[in-house]
């Protein structure tokens, strides 16, 4: 049976925040007047005097009592003071009312302004729905950036942890290792790939493993089967091994349930943030390291087995989302859905659609939530801050104020100051135990197929010294680069980065031009790939960089 929540006016709501003292002391003095007047005959003293005061506060109290104890009974019974007095005033005078006049008194309620429930989820002061509502269930969050869908997911991950529900947070940009900590999970586990995991939390380390292809779908069952609250770094893969790492957890933990008895499954659920960069509506918006068969056993794994046909394996999903006209629409079939505020018109569009104006869409605030589900319609609230510390959050000013305190302002004056400083930080990259081999993020054990590039333009063996500038140099720099359909272009910071690792002896990117741009990251953390090689030979060629290959 789903769990009755109770829900009361705004005027109600704010009775229960406090007592109203003003009223109070008025009420007492009024009683004590009472009081005395009854007991003037008996001609007391003084003593009589602190009697009637005793008798007052006594009788104020009992009243104070009878009074709320009748509005939580009228509360239960879905009625306000109002209507129960009125109903009982219509049966003492044989009066039924007329259908016509019910329908009027429902539709003049005023709206619900607090949610409570039995086991409830603290997920904001006004807001405290029940766990049993979220489980096995379908539940979207949407919002531009800096809108609170971090905070809310985080919120939300922390109030089902309470109670001990197994589940799998994919971490994608790596911002969630803080959670990892026996401070709010029951079972923590932290799991990704360690060699590229260095800014782990200390109180996480205990809790941290290393995730292959060769153990991820095991990993899938053993997070069902020991109960485990489970996060997933995914940041230190490429977008195609991260995929398969999701979809063969999906599966480890659905074969699990699967091969119990449906009475002897538990509730499991899922947790995914940039859900749009993993389940595109158009197939031109998928991450371009990611390949159709990947795409489709991702699809297959969290579309079929969890969305379509996960409620009877005991599987739920929470799935946030920047934009709503980017997500595929097989994840827009939550029970739950949660709004924050938007910018964009053809999101805004879609607001519209669920009744929410694009006018109260763009006012919303950070963490201001509108929440739609089952017996919900249109309830605002405001979300509470997570206790986590969030990895992800936006840098503020105070951030900056507190850096540049610490920045030697004379030094930076000096002509070359930018790249000489960063000359003197670049890594030793071979040094063990810092980085992997070539600074990369590591492909996992499974072999594929590589970009369409030949070997020849990967080779670094036997480079020479750099290329003596033509007399023609000064003309070349003012021939523009001319790209082809399939080649990208670096920007002023990743060109100069480029540069550095190029010219750089120390590194082992030294002359290799593939290799160089696999250092420079993009703002996924990930290396340049081989769609920039064109231009970057282009700007060594400008520069008279080039190196070339002994004779």
């Amino acid at each position: 049976m789903r769990p009755v929540a109770a829900y009361v006016t705004l005027g109600q709501y704010e009775e229960q925040a406090g007592p109203n003292w003003t009223l109070i002391i008025v009420g007492y003095f009024a009683v004590l007047a009472v009081v005395i007047t009854l007991l003037r005959p008996l001609h007391l003293t003084m003593g009589g005097i602190f009697f009637s005061m005793v008798i007052a506060g006594v009788v104020l109290a009992l009243a104070i009592f009878l009074v709320k104890r009748s509005i939580q009974v009228f509360q239960a019974q879905g009625v306000t003071v109002g209507q129960a007095m009125k109903t009982k005033y219509r049966r003492a005078i044989g009066y039924e009312g007329l259908p016509e006049e019910e329908d009027d008194e429902e539709s003049e309620q005023a709206p619900a302004s607090f949610i409570a429930d039995r086991d409830p989820l603290n997920l904001g002061e006004r807001f405290k729905p029940s766990f049993h509502a979220f489980l096995c269930v379908m539940c979207l969050i949407v919002g531009i950036r800096r809108s609170g869908k971090s905070t809310l997911l985080l919120a939300w991950v922390e109030e089902l942890a309470r109670y001990g529900l197994p589940f799998v947070l994919f971490d994608t940009q790596g911002e969630y290792s803080g959670l990892v900590s026996p401070k709010f999970l029951r079972n923590p586990r932290l799991a990704g790939n360690v060699e590229q995991m260095s800014d782990t939390p200390d109180v996480a380390l205990p809790y941290l493993a290393n995730l292959t292809t060769e153990n991820v779908y095991n990993c899938g069952k053993a997070a069902v089967k020991n109960v485990l609250q489970l996060v997933v770094n995914l940041k230190g893969y490429n977008d195609d091994d991260a995929a398969i790492i999701m979809s063969e957890i999906v599966d480890g933990v659905n074969d699990w349930q699967e091969a119990r008895p449906n009475d002897k499954r538990i509730p499991f659920m899922f947790f995914l943030d940039e859900a749009q960069k993993w389940f595109p509506q158009n197939a031109q918006d998928r991450a371009q390291d990611i390949k159709a068969e990947t795409q489709a056993e991702l699809q297959e794994s969290f579309v079929g087995k969890v969305v379509e046909r996960g409620g009877k394996n005991g599987l739920g999903l929470v799935a946030a989302t920047q934009r709503y006209s980017r997500i595929n629409k097989s994840l827009l079939q939550g029970q739950w859905k949660f709004y924050l505020q938007q910018t964009e018109e053809i999101d805004l569009a879609r607001y519209k659609r669920q009744g929410i104006d694009s006018e109260e869409a763009k006012a919303l605030r950070q963490g201001e939530v509108i929440a739609y589900g089952p017996d919900v319609t249109h309830f605002t609230f405001q979300c509470r801050r997570s206790y986590t510390p969030h990895e992800g959050h936006t840098p503020n000013a105070s951030a900056l104020a507190k850096y540049t305190k610490e920045l030697d302002f004379e030094s930076l004056q000096k002509t070359g100051a930018f790249l000489d400083d960063m000359q003197l930080e670049t890594p030793d990259r071979k040094a063990p135990g810092k980085f992997p081999e070539g600074g990369q993020k590591s492909r996992l054990s499974v072999v594929r197929d590589q970009p369409e590039i030949s070997e020849d333009h990967f080779s670094g063996d036997d480079l020479g010294e750099p290329v003596v500038r033509s007399e023609s140099f000064s003309e070349n720099l003012s021939e523009a680069f001319q790209p082809g359909k399939d080649d990208l272009l670096l920007s002023e910071l990743q060109t100069e980065m480029f540069i550095l690792f190029y010219s750089n002896a120390q590194s082992s990117s030294c002359g290799n031009v593939a290799e160089s741009l696999k250092q420079v990251k993009n703002d996924k953390g990930q290396g340049l790939s081989g769609r920039y090689y064109k231009h970057a030979n282009w700007i060594l060629e400008q520069r008279g960089l080039k190196k070339v290959k002994r004779a």
